[in-house]
């Protein structure tokens, strides 16, 4: 459909400019076209069909460029002024004004997926959309002030159900997710993903506070302890999630780029390599929301990975790519002991901050996970949004375990899948691995290389 847009737009501007009302140029050489009407195909491929001046365009005329451009409109002694429209080989777009061979005045530019940008440029930018502070001031106002009516409200709630039965939990969270919901949508915040997120809340906080009430009921439960640390991990997560979803798109806003509603991000995380074949490991969580091919970086190039298994109750996947990596990491015969030290690798906020692997680092703390769960161990390094996935080695460089949950404002209370629930998943799905035959302690500089050539960044739309 674009190429036949594209031929007919060119069919009808050929039509208009072969009217030019200037004699048509004589003779082979361009260099001598002054006030005359020519068409001339330049050897690198490039064509010109319109008004001449001293030997370059100027005037009214068609120019296909040998990258696949084309412009309709006037120019200026070979350059694009005055008004114009500019079709690019991608599909995208800009109608308007031009000075210099640059987007210069009133226009607006569509990119190839439609998305549009009606602006005063100059010097080729968006006057409105450069103004990158004020627009992230606007929305991170607009993100305070959604998160903390969503507070007051859940205070609310917590207030208008206090003196009920046993049934006050349940109503209490469906009412806080409710009104969440519309105070998002007040501020215009409420975005695919905030939405599902804040629904997936919503489904999470019910079903916990029917377990709660089902077990006071049967008197398996006496204490309400558990229950208020789940509720406090589900809005954890909750505000972790709505944040990097809301500030993917605020950057996309600010920076003028095109910003579907699905964020470079369905998801993003980290990862690591687990053998040379281009297998890598990472969290169940951090590819379930992709709905298009997951990227990973190395090297500082791009490579697409294909999903090759999952798990939701380990939280763990397992990704294939074309990439041969330089080292990977080998699995550590034990999950780690109280107070063994560890390092935890990943890219906290993606690329937000910089593209560089960042390393924390910090002890054993427990060797069971959130609610008893042996398939984790808690520590003590610092985990954030975008270390999901990443490897958590001991001081040989070996994996202890993958990075999968922290909470947040709660000091010290992170969280990874152990190298054992590890290594049964990949022998599940037949995905070759090595296991460290003893765990010496590796130099720092060796540890850090090692990390640095075996973790990845991905994301995924």
């Amino acid at each position: 459909m674009k190429r036949l847009i594209l031929i007919l737009f060119l069919i009808s501007t050929s039509q208009v400019f072969s009217q030019s009302k200037l004699p048509k140029c004589q003779g082979t050489d361009y260099k001598k076209y002054d006030n005359c009407f020519s068409e001339y195909i330049f050897p690198s491929g490039s064509k010109y069909i319109g008004e001449w001046k001293g030997g370059k365009f100027h005037g009214k005329g068609t120019a296909n460029y040998s990258d696949g451009a084309v412009h309709v409109g006037e120019f200026e002694y070979g350059k694009r002024a005055g008004k114009g429209k500019t079709v690019n080989k991608d599909g995208s777009s800009y109608d308007g004004e031009w000075k210099d061979n640059k987007r210069h005045g009133k226009g607006t530019f569509v990119y190839a997926d439609g998305q549009k940008i009606t602006d005063t440029w100059i010097d080729d930018k968006p006057v409105n959309f450069e103004q990158k502070g004020k627009v992230k001031k606007e929305f991170q106002d607009l993100l305070i002030k959604a998160f903390a009516e969503s507070d007051e409200a859940r205070e609310t709630c917590m207030r208008i159900h206090s003196q009920a039965s046993l049934q006050m939990l349940i109503d209490t969270e469906e009412c806080s997710s409710l009104e969440k919901i519309a105070i998002f949508r007040k501020y215009n915040l409420l975005y695919p993903e905030v939405l599902s997120i804040l629904k997936r809340e919503h489904n999470d906080l019910d079903s916990l506070a029917r377990k709660f009430t089902t077990g006071v009921v049967l008197g398996e439960v006496r204490s309400s302890k558990k229950f208020n640390e789940s509720i406090a991990l589900v809005h954890d997560r909750t505000i972790n999630q709505v944040t990097e979803v809301i500030n993917i798109k605020m950057t996309a806003i600010a920076s003028g780029k095109p910003s579907t509603d699905k964020p470079r991000g369905g998801a993003s995380g980290t990862a690591f390599f687990v053998n040379n074949q281009g297998n890598i490991v990472t969290n169940h969580h951090v590819v379930d929301r992709c709905s298009g091919p997951v990227k990973l970086f190395y090297n500082k190039k791009e490579h697409t990975a294909k999903i090759v298994a999952k798990d939701d109750n380990l939280d763990l996947a397992v990704l294939s790519s074309d990439v041969k990596p330089n080292q990977y990491l080998k699995l550590s015969k034990k999950s780690g002991d109280k107070l063994d030290r560890v390092v935890a690798a990943g890219y906290p906020l993606g690329h937000k901050i910089s593209d560089e692997l960042k390393v924390t680092s910090g002890i054993v703390s427990a060797t069971k996970g959130w609610k008893d769960n042996i398939n984790e161990i808690q520590i003590d390094a610092a985990l954030n949004p975008g270390n999901s996935g990443g490897p958590v080695v001991n001081d040989a460089g070996n994996l202890l375990g993958v990075a999968v949950a922290g909470l947040k404002d709660r000091q010290n209370l992170n969280f990874a899948i152990k190298s054992k629930a590890v290594k049964d998943f990949l022998e599940v799905n037949k995905i070759s691995y090595s296991t460290a035959a003893m765990d010496f302690d590796m130099d720092n500089k060796k540890r850090l290389k090692l990390l640095e050539e075996s973790t990845v960044f991905i994301f995924c739309n």
